[in-house]
């Protein structure tokens, strides 16, 4: 039988005697394996200096859930005394552990208030560190916390049953299905569709600047902006000659045209002229743009134009990597799901995880306060936590950020074209579902939106968090 040492370390009052009498001499077989392992729990005092540890397995810093922020046993002391430890033992495998579980109202508000505090700090100064709450005198919560020593400490590999096996092998074959299905009814794309041609005249960023103010420039804005909506009431691309348009550049946006026309058979408008400095020019579509054709296509077409975006978007999801946001420099500029606030850039997809997991903790936790404060508040009405409590990390791959109708265009030769790439770069693919949907297209398209990106309702209910946080607002009843 093997045996797992477990070194209890507490502040005063923190409930840990009653911790270490429900862990020590237990007992427990792990299914997946059959291994039998026994518990050995010792309490080693408030401040255990670091060379004691190394003769423990795993290491367990106690709080009380109940004490207040003042108190020398909240959440914040025990992490202190975690990372006190951690300087001098970087291979410390260890966890919080927040005790008196059953002395807190059994909700969700408080019990995430209690084991995160507001914002949820600790998880962006420890990503890899567990906060678990337990109630020692009950024995509530003691369980998940032995699972979760024995898997660190004597990892095994992932299993799964039967029906997990058969439900992965059909959605599997369901997507294979479908993208084979959305291959064969796609609209026909050109064989050198994104081969690069010469410019077809010499410009500078003064004679750019001459022709954005043209009589046929300003009839170009004049119709555009007929589709403009919300504070954008006027167009931010300009027709300057028959065959191309100019508008102010983003960061990145030059670069990752020339990156998705590379590695790709996206259609995408070929940028033009990358020494100027105050324009981006481009060549233009002549075509339509879905937001003003959509409706008047046949259901057959509509069918071809969802198909085609799958393929689209498969071929985005084909491009990977380890760090989130443009392709330049990773931070993300102007980007609407951000609120066009600036942020990053960001290590890893784990620290940008860690971002948006605050911010959505942070909205819940202001529009529950607000709920508690208002005439006639149920606590069976509260909004269900945002932050999954399974921790997936997030994959990146490429996402458009902003399609809606208005940046994808169907050229009068029958190719879809995707223009607008300033917010692109890499995110998690659940993403472009969520950019999508808060384009608040007309529902005969929303039908087609989980065929094309997937459907996500777990994140996008995160995302709905993220966004009330960034607004400083409360959502709308839809969101809850």
């Amino acid at each position: 039988m093997l045996c797992i040492k477990i070194a209890v370390a507490r502040r005063t009052q923190s409930g840990k005697s009653a911790l270490v009498s429900q862990l020590n001499f237990r007992e427990v077989t792990r299914l997946n394996d059959r291994k039998s392992i026994s518990i050995h729990a010792e309490d080693v005092g408030e401040n255990p200096l670091p060379a004691l540890l190394l003769n423990y397995d795993f290491a367990i810093f106690v709080f009380d859930l109940t004490a207040s922020k003042d108190s020398p046993a909240t959440r914040d002391n025990a992490y202190l005394l975690y990372s006190s430890i951690q300087r001098d033992n970087f291979s410390l495998r260890a966890c919080l552990v927040g005790t008196k579980w059953d002395c807190i109202p059994q909700n969700s508000y408080d019990t995430n208030l209690a084991l995160y505090g507001d914002d949820r700090s600790i998880f962006l100064r420890a990503p890899s560190l567990r906060i678990l709450p337990v109630d020692a005198i009950t024995g509530v919560g003691i369980s998940e916390l032995v699972s979760y020593i024995v898997d660190t400490v004597h990892p095994t590999a992932s299993t799964s049953s039967l029906a997990e096996r058969f439900s992965r092998s059909v959605y599997t074959l369901q997507g294979w299905f479908l993208d084979t299905l959305a291959s064969v009814l796609a609209l026909p794309v050109p064989e050198r569709v994104n081969q690069p041609l010469p410019d077809p005249c010499e410009l500078d960023d003064d004679l750019v600047s001459q022709l954005v103010k043209s009589p046929e420039a300003r009839r170009w804005d004049e119709e555009l902006a007929k589709f403009a909506t919300g504070i954008f009431s006027s167009s931010t691309c300009h027709k300057i000659t028959p065959t191309l348009l100019a508008k102010l550049p983003s960061p990145a946006e030059f670069a990752t045209m020339e990156y998705i026309r590379a590695h790709t058979r996206i259609p995408i408008p070929q940028p033009r002229y990358p020494h100027l400095k105050w324009w981006l020019v481009m060549d233009r579509v002549d075509g339509s743009m879905l937001l003003e054709c959509w409706e008047s296509q046949s259901l057959w077409m509509k069918i071809r134009i969802a198909c085609t975006l799958r393929c689209y978007i498969n071929q985005l999801r084909q491009l990977r990597a380890v760090r989130p946001g443009n392709i330049v420099d990773g931070v993300i500029y102007e980007h609407e799901l951000f609120d066009h606030h600036q942020c990053g850039p960001f290590a890893s997809s784990a620290g940008f995880q860690l971002y948006c997991e605050q911010i959505a903790h942070s909205g819940w936790l202001s529009f529950v306060r607000y709920l508690r404060r208002t005439e006639g508040y149920k606590e069976s009405e509260e909004p269900r936590y945002p932050v999954p409590d399974k921790q997936e990390n997030w994959p990146l791959v490429f996402v458009h950020g902003d399609l809606n109708l208005g940046n994808i265009m169907l050229s009068k030769d029958g190719v879809l074209w995707i223009i607008d790439w300033a917010t692109g770069g890499f995110f998690p693919p659940w993403l472009e579902t969520v950019g999508i949907k808060r384009s608040e297209p007309p529902a005969s398209f929303m039908k087609f939106v989980g065929f094309i990106t997937g459907n996500y309702p777990v994140y996008e209910h995160l995302w709905d968090w993220f966004m009330t946080e960034v607004h400083r607002g409360f959502p709308e009843p839809r969101h809850i």
